[in-house]
Parts: C-alpha cells; structure tokens; sequence
C-alpha cells in the first residue's frame, strides 16, 4: 500500500508538467524510509506476516465482479486467473512439506500479491466505458434472438437449437447458484464463456446467406466424416447410422433432381444448406443422446485423467480441485434430474455438454502450465 501511494504521488507530481528536484527529493526519500522499514521487518523475528489466502481470495471476487460488470473480457479474466493460479503455485513451492514460510519468501509473496493486485485494479479500470454485465448480455441474446426469427433470418430448427442451449446456460447458472452463496471465478468464466460461444453461433447462423456449389460438397464430406468419428467414438448406435444415411440418401436424389438442368439456382442452393443444416443438427442430437450412454465411463475417465495430471505435475493442486468441485456439481445435477424419473433429452444434452466442458478446462489448464 506505501508503494501505491508512493507511486501515486509520484504521477502526480509528473501531471503538473515533469519531477522538479524538490520533488524527486521526496520520492526517494519516501523510497529509502519504505525500505529502511521493509529491512527492519525483515530482520524482526517477532513481526508476523498476514496470510495470503484472504487477498487472494478477495482478487478472485475481483476478477469475478469485472466480469458480471463487463469491465473485463472472458480473455482478460482468465490472463489474470492464470497469474493468481502461478502465485498459488509460488506459495505452495515456498510453504513446502511444513507449511511455514520465513521473512524472505513471506515479503517475496506479499510484493507479488501488491504487484497482481495493482494489475488486477488497473485492468478493471482500464476500459472508459465498461461493456454490458453478464445479465444485460443476456437479455440482449434474446432480443437478438427475437429480431433474427421476426426477420426471416432463422428456420425453427435453428431457432429451436439456440434456445435449447440458451436454457441449458439458465440451468447450468441456476446450479451453480444453488448453493447460495456467490459465484466462484470459474462459474462465471465458464457462463461468460457460453454465453460468447451462443452470440457467435448466433452471429453465424443469423448472417448466413446462399452457399456455392462447391461449399455445399465440401459440407456434405465434413457431414459422412462426422459420422465416421461418431462411430469411432462410441457415440453413434448402427439405427443412427441407418437414420443418417436413409436422410442423407435423400438429400443427394434431391440435389440430382435440382440440377437435372446444369445448375443450381440460388433458391435451390438455399434449398439444399438448409436441408445440410437439418440433417447435422439431428447427427449432433444423436451424438449427444449416444455419449449420455457413456455417461459414468466418461466421469471416471476424467476423475482418472484429473488424477494423472497431478501426480505428473501438469495442474497444480488447487486447479485439480476446482475440477473436482465442478465433477461434484455434475453429479449433483444428474442426481436431481434422474430423480424425476428418468433423463429426457434435454437432461442427456445438458449433461454431456457439462463433462466435454469440464474436460476442455483440463485441457487448457494443462496448456497453460
């Protein structure tokens, strides 16, 4: 805090039109009180240091309110988590097997702390004018979402497949706040994240226009090679297979027919890629209702995939269990939809999109490392 206000004075004293020498005369003598003091801490064996935990938890709440405020990007807000995530492991390194520390690596830590915390403040202040919170972008997705089916822009199908996912986010935040207390940094990373990938679909699906020829041949390829990873994968059963190809079968005779004259007419075009689009929302809807059969393989596998990138060091500790309290909300979540009778679809759906969440998170963690 004596920095701080140090290094206030000091760009103060430059907005009057440069350092006079009586000015520069001050700083450093508020320098060299500053580490006469920090000198005489360090030598004193009955000063005690205050714990870290609380600042850094007090950081993440910060991290956490620029977001919901939107003074800070999902981009941002994980650059700065990465940097608390490197602190932790600083502390852990210097805390060791005994959990003490001694005056040199207690005042390396709380001049790291002081360095983040400044960073943290000054990127949360950075933005002149803050973007929509985490509420309002919501309610302007689904304005958006009115205007694009009051314009023609979207088929029911795709409006039907937005909304779903737009519900899933409600519920996914509805669980995370059901505990009753507010969201941790990652809750809210992984809602601000979802909610940017629905506008950019949005976005997509909302200005798409006729596709070419070509694009359409390519699409119908990236469609059979889908299928074949779904089977690879355990996620397609042979009737989906049977399904898919009876549909595809079908739009192939109906593109033969269309050029039957030479070429395709920009109606026709639009025909068929909304016909694509059709047919790749239902082989997406039956990977997903295949997966929710692995649903239990899946868990244990990232449990064990959790387990092994501790044991090799490649997350730390508290990364992993931050993971595991998201696989504990998951089982909780599935817990409460089975005990109304049963998964339906939509249940299957949400369920699934939280485990390839989850494992993507342990993918990026592991990156980051």
């Amino acid at each position: 805090r004596d920095f701080d206000r140090i290094a206030a004075r000091e760009e103060e004293f430059k907005a009057s039109a440069g350092l006079t020498a009586d000015e520069s005369l001050t700083l450093a003598l508020d320098l060299d009180r500053l580490s006469s003091r920090l000198q005489k801490m360090l030598h004193d064996p009955t000063h005690t240091w205050p714990g870290v935990d609380a600042r850094q938890a007090e950081l993440a709440g910060r991290l956490v309110e620029g977001v919901l405020s939107g003074r800070l990007t999902v981009g941002e807000a994980r650059q700065l988590r990465g940097e608390l995530e490197r602190f932790a492991d600083m502390e852990t390194r210097f805390t060791g097997s005994d959990g003490s520390l001694n005056y040199q690596e207690a005042l390396m830590l709380a001049l790291e702390l002081e360095r983040l915390s400044t960073k943290v403040e000054r990127q949360l202040n950075d933005r002149q004018i803050a973007g929509p919170g985490f509420d309002a972008q919501k309610a302007e997705l689904e304005k958006r979402i009115n205007e694009a089916v009051a314009s023609g822009r979207l088929s029911p199908e795709e409006v039907a497949e937005l909304r779903k996912d737009f519900d899933r986010l409600r519920l996914v935040e509805s669980t995370f706040r059901a505990s009753g207390g507010a969201l941790e940094l990652e809750e809210v990373l992984t809602l601000a994240a979802d909610l940017q990938q629905l506008n950019q679909r949005l976005d997509r699906v909302a200005s798409r226009r006729p596709i070419a020829q070509p694009d359409l041949r390519a699409r119908q390829i990236e469609l059979l090679r889908s299928v074949v990873d779904g089977v690879a994968a355990d996620r397609l059963e042979p009737r989906d297979v049977e399904e898919f190809k009876h549909e595809f079968d079908k739009l192939v005779s109906l593109e033969t027919t269309m050029l039957a004259d030479g070429a395709l007419a920009a109606q026709e075009q639009a025909l068929l890629a909304r016909e694509l689009d059709r047919l790749s929302n239902r082989l997406d809807q039956m990977k997903a209702e295949g997966a929710v059969d692995n649903l239990d393989v899946r868990q244990a596998q990232l449990e064990r995939e959790i387990n092994r990138a501790v044991a090799t060091r490649k997350i730390s500790p508290r990364m992993a269990a931050q993971l595991r309290r998201e696989l504990a909300v998951f089982t909780a979540l599935k817990t409460q939809f089975q005990a109304s009778g049963g998964l339906n679809r939509h249940e299957k759906a949400t369920l699934s999109h939280q485990l390839a969440s989850l494992k993507a998170r342990l993918q990026l963690y592991i990156s980051e490392r």
